[in-house]
């Protein structure tokens, strides 16, 4: 139980993000977060040792989500003022700080646009930084599949990109 607490500590924050970039809704990362680790902990004595531990759990987390999504056909959603509050800051820094809220905004907007499958493979590999093979395993793909559907996740991306310029 303590390895497990510990590995909950661990994971708990890098899953939530990543479930929260796939449903786009905190309150619906929250609840598959808690679900993700039932499954992982109902399902722990399946790993096997050669596995790579984190792969799994993104696996888990990654395909609760899409099932969350497929019973839901849930539109996502983003909050805009994730981070309110108040706080004092120089005019050149608030100049630069709505630059980066924009040009993030626009990111996590043309991000929506992109098909589920694409998007979850651009967050893997850029966002969570696993490679193309850890992405394949973790998506149940071939390799080849994961190159190739990054390719074009990319495209689609930039493509939504130029709506917001």
């Amino acid at each position: 139980m303590d390895s497990f607490e510990t590995m909950l500590h661990y994971y708990e924050k890098p899953i939530w993000n990543h479930l929260r970039r796939i449903t786009g809704n905190n309150d619906n990362a929250s609840d598959l977060l808690q679900e993700t680790f039932l499954k992982v902990y109902r399902n722990r004595k399946r790993i096997a040792p050669e596995n790579n531990f984190k792969n799994w759990v993104y696996r888990i987390a990654t395909n609760t989500a899409y099932d969350f999504l497929r019973k839901k056909r849930h539109i996502i959603e983003i909050s805009l003022y994730a981070n309110e509050g108040s706080e004092t800051i120089l005019p050149e820094l608030a100049y630069s700080r709505i630059e980066e809220e924009i040009l993030a905004h626009d990111m996590e907007k043309a991000l929506e646009q992109v098909p589920l499958h694409y998007r979850t493979i651009l967050l893997l590999y850029y966002r969570e930084g696993f490679s193309y093979e850890e992405t394949a395993l973790i998506l149940g793909l071939t390799l080849n599949t994961v190159k190739t559907h990054l390719r074009r996740a990319k495209q689609a991306l930039s493509k939504h990109l130029h709506n917001y310029e």
